[in-house]
């Protein structure tokens, strides 16, 4: 036996004495055998054309051959018994190797005589499709060759590098309370805080990650197109007494190939430890380098007092729902947590965020919502300066409340600096420079929140808004369209494909769009306008909606030209200190831009 043969027999040893521990990782492989992790891997690309983690996946799944043979086994078990904590995984990597599902090859075994090498057939099988195989590769390889010298001719600009992006899906509660799906979202939101952190490395928001939380409905690599990633994490979450499994899965998704997988069993105050310890080792697994300050950063708890954490946690849960029972909610939640820890900056940040919210949607009076949330802010970033999510509530503040633009702007470009990932961000901040005059920044900024988060209904939406401001209509149609497939017949969608419609006199369309609008707003149409669209009614629809819905709406005597009603309304709006600064770019206010009046409002304001 050669010494190159006596190493894989070693390495092969290895393996199977840890055949069933599905936390045996490459790491503890190159411990066992006493080289490092590049060394042993360049030795087994030259001797076997196999990384680490391939060769311990092909030992594993020829010990899963050979236990199929065994009838009282089930496929289940056997994923377990050869180390895949996943038995899809397991069913999917079998396929892959062999040509056949396990379940398959479980059957043959079973109906063969007694003698009958079935492995062998397996695999001679299997050799039978490769020269057919081969040809089908090399047409495609061809084809992919002329494809991409086509592409390099013709591009004119490089392709944007996602090679260091990630999305981490929903984890799986597995605990026996359902209701536990909080701690279980809570542990992605704060990794996803901590994945943030580091330079250079994009992180898709968690509203977008959320449109997956349905298990099978796609497969990775059509989850990591969509999203725009190179990497998916999966996880799963069992929470009992007080204690907790995580088992989270990294993917290249490129490949649909099992990057890194590990499952962890800790005590419930070790969380916070735990969590760090995954981010550094996906950031080690996708060949990031940490420097000293990001290595700090990804390390650092926000708080220490676990009961607080969870509170903050169910505190996040009813804030997303974006509820006016949702926000009272969160409220209590976010003040419990400052009870238990009162140094807990992030749970004062998302209390400023609750009342910011309910003051700009009308829940509360936005003089008190204003009070409250910038003094909780202030209050935030003096525990934790390092909390984007506070000087972007601040932002926002300075924006829609204050009028303030220089404001605004610093505590917007410091939320983006200290956190490059977060969307929401970058949606205000775009919002904002659009409101002072500054549309293409607007749109660049606006594009990089759709980047982050391209699944966000509220980004799309603010997306398909800035487009109509500039009266492209077109590409404001097709963002409407995206936001239906992530909220069919939602009011604003409505509402905005109804203006487009208005403003390029298809009225008929533009009436069947009021209608669902108003519907959709929970308004009773009387039933003269039940019926389809004839010439003059958008305009008796219009007459309708202002004289009893819409009396304090001067957008709508905008659009028809009624200047003098419009800028009545608004200079009381303005009085009133309610005038809504999204005027200044919203395309249904351009027929007022050289009124005198309109002016002068917009000078008051210190605006372009």
């Amino acid at each position: 036996m050669t010494q190159d043969e006596q190493f894989l027999n070693g390495l092969k040893q290895i393996v199977l004495d840890n055949l069933a521990n599905e936390q045996f990782s490459v790491e503890h492989f190159s411990e066992a055998i006493g080289l490092s992790r590049s060394h042993l891997h360049r030795r087994l690309k030259k001797l076997k054309g196999l990384s680490i983690s391939q060769f311990i996946r092909e030992i594993r799944l020829e010990e899963a051959l050979k236990m199929l043979r065994q009838d009282e086994v089930s496929t289940a078990e056997i994923a377990y018994k050869v180390g895949f904590n996943s038995p899809s995984y397991f069913h999917k990597c079998f396929h892959d190797r062999y040509g056949y599902p396990p379940s398959e090859a479980k059957q043959m075994f079973n109906s063969a005589q007694e003698g009958d090498d079935v492995k062998s057939e397996i695999q001679v099988d299997r050799k039978k499709k490769l020269p057919r195989l081969y040809k089908i590769v090399a047409i495609v390889i061809l084809l992919l060759l002329a494809g991409w010298s086509f592409y390099n001719l013709s591009k004119k600009e490089a392709s944007p590098n996602v090679e260091k992006s990630i999305a981490v899906l929903p984890f799986e509660n597995l605990s026996d309370d359902k209701e536990n799906q909080y701690f279980a979202d809570g542990l992605v939101d704060d990794l996803l805080s901590r994945l943030a952190t580091i330079n250079d490395f994009k992180v898709i928001s968690r509203t977008s990650s959320d449109t997956y939380r349905e298990k099978g409905t796609k497969k990775v690599p059509e989850i990591a197109s969509e999203l725009g990633v190179s990497y998916i994490l999966e996880g799963s979450v069992r929470k009992y007494d007080n204690k907790v499994r995580i088992t989270v899965q990294l993917i290249d998704a490129k490949h649909d190939n099992h990057v890194w997988s590990k499952s962890f069993d800790r005590d419930l105050t070790d969380i916070f430890k735990l969590q760090s310890e995954i981010a550094l080792q996906i950031a080690g697994e996708l060949g990031v380098i940490l420097m000293p300050k990001n290595k700090e950063e990804i390390q650092k708890n926000r708080t220490s007092d676990f009961a607080a954490y969870e509170d903050y946690q169910l505190g996040r849960f009813h804030w997303n729902k974006r509820t006016s029972e949702g926000y009272e909610t969160s409220i209590r939640y976010f003040k419990n947590a400052i009870a238990k820890d009162s140094l807990y900056g992030l749970a004062y940040a998302g209390l400023a965020d609750t009342y910011n919210l309910m003051a700009l949607q009308g829940h509360i009076d936005a003089k008190e919502g204003r009070g409250n949330a910038i003094h909780l802010a202030k209050k935030a970033l003096k525990l934790d300066p390092s909390l984007a999510e506070a000087h972007t509530v601040l932002g926002s503040i300075y924006t829609y409340l204050d009028w303030n633009w220089e404001l605004a702007e610093q505590e917007y470009l410091e939320a983006i600096k200290l956190n490059p990932n977060y969307s929401t961000a970058y949606h205000y901040y775009s919002e904002h420079l659009s409101i002072i005059g500054r549309h293409d920044e607007a749109r660049k900024i606006i594009d990089k929140a759709i980047e982050l988060d391209p699944l966000s209904f509220v980004i799309r939406w603010v997306s398909s808004k800035l487009y109509t401001g500039r009266g492209e209509f077109k590409k404001a149609l097709e963002e409407l369209n995206r936001c239906d497939e992530l909220q069919k017949d939602h009011p604003w969608t409505l509402h905005y494909r109804f203006l487009i419609y208005y403003f390029q006199n298809e009225h008929s369309l533009a009436y069947e769009e009021f209608k669902k609008y108003l519907k959709a707003s929970d308004i009773q149409l009387p039933i003269v306008f039940e019926s389809s669209y004839s010439k003059g009614e958008m305009e008796e629809l219009l007459n309708w909606a202002i004289n009893t819905h819409f009396t304090n709406s001067a957008y709508l005597n905008a659009i028809r030209g009624e200047k003098g009603k419009a800028l009545d309304i608004l200079e009381e709006d303005f009085n009133k200190h309610e005038f809504n600064v999204e005027s200044t770019f919203r395309y249904e206010y351009r027929n007022l831009y050289n009124e005198p009046r309109f002016k002068a409002l917009i000078e008051k304001m210190n605006l372009p």
